[in-house]
């Protein structure tokens, strides 16, 4: 049950393309039924390019990066970013999802 950001789930991703979206997205895998999960919470942490004085961390509460987007901003190659303490909730409650780490390049 991976946290996605577009269709990636982790790992290298283009810094214009990680900067081109807009939310964060908890994904079921292999599953036979369409389930709809929401991301009500998560935590990220932005450090490396563009932060080496200053890593960035927020809470954010609702899957937009609205409020991360000053964050989302700085970041250039080399930076790196973890989306953790991803809390989503769904036709059988709440839960939290394994973090996801991408690298920007």
């Amino acid at each position: 049950f991976p946290v996605t950001i577009g269709s990636l789930r982790g790992g290298r991703i283009p810094t214009n393309v990680f900067k081109a979206q807009t939310f964060l997205r908890g994904e079921l895998e292999n599953f036979s039924y369409i389930v709809n999960f929401k991301v009500e919470s998560y935590v990220v942490y932005i450090w490396g390019a563009g932060f080496e004085d200053n890593p960035g961390y927020r809470m954010v509460n609702g899957n937009r990066f609205a409020d991360i987007a000053d964050l989302v901003n700085k970041c250039k190659p080399g930076t790196g970013v973890l989306f953790d303490e991803v809390t989503v909730s769904g036709p059988d409650g709440t839960r939290k999802l394994e973090p996801a780490y991408f690298t920007l390049y």
